[in-house]
């Protein structure tokens, strides 16, 4: 019957996405590097979702703006955001998703409020709509994951959901890298006082 079509149709969707989560997950939990993670993450997530573009950016100490540390992007129609800092102040978009801690979907991208301050840049690369989504690590928004599309497509609420799991991943990926560094530095900083206190009992 139709209906055995449909739960047949949508069971073998979600295998797939459980399929991509565990491949990230399995990727990312034998990588402590936190660049080789998040561009695992980015990639995996334009696939996923189908979008053109994924850009990950961190809070500055500052909390005056955010820093773009990892990018999907196609190099034909666009450049490499990586490096680039985007100011909090007067961006309604991220403080809204910062804010409401939810993700937020902006179709008509070029000319919605939401998007005043770069319309200019969304026109010049063509984006239709932008899909942002907190980072969220230890119950703090650290940053956002943004995805574009350069194409009048919408996004299917599958997706979205799927995208959320993604970066709820990524999240998990931040912590325990920052976890491992921690873990680093103080058995570096263990070392050197038990070196300097063996040093001082000879």
């Amino acid at each position: 019957t139709e209906q055995t079509q449909v739960a047949l149709s949508q069971a073998e969707k979600r295998s797939q996405e459980m399929a991509v989560i565990n491949e990230i997950v399995t990727q990312i939990s034998t990588s402590l590097d936190l660049q080789h993670s998040l561009q695992i993450i980015v990639d995996e997530l334009a696939t996923a979702v189908n979008v053109d573009q994924v850009r990950v950016a961190l809070i500055q100490p500052s909390k005056q703006d955010m820093l773009v540390i990892a990018e999907h992007f196609d190099p034909t129609r666009t450049s490499s955001a990586v490096g680039m800092t985007i100011p909090l102040v007067g961006n309604e978009l991220t403080l809204e998703v910062i804010n409401t801690r939810q993700m937020v979907v902006v179709e008509d991208a070029q000319n919605n409020a939401l998007t005043e301050p770069v319309h200019e840049l969304f026109r010049e690369q063509g984006i239709e709509t932008v899909i942002l989504l907190p980072l969220i690590v230890n119950d703090e928004v650290i940053g956002t994951v943004g995805m574009d599309i350069l194409d009048k497509r919408s996004v299917d609420p599958a997706s979205l959901r799927l995208a959320e799991t993604i970066v709820f991943q990524t999240a998990t990926a931040i912590q325990n890298a920052r976890l491992f560094e921690q873990i680093q530095s103080a058995l570096a900083e263990t070392e050197m006082l038990y070196s300097y206190s063996s040093q001082l009992n000879t």
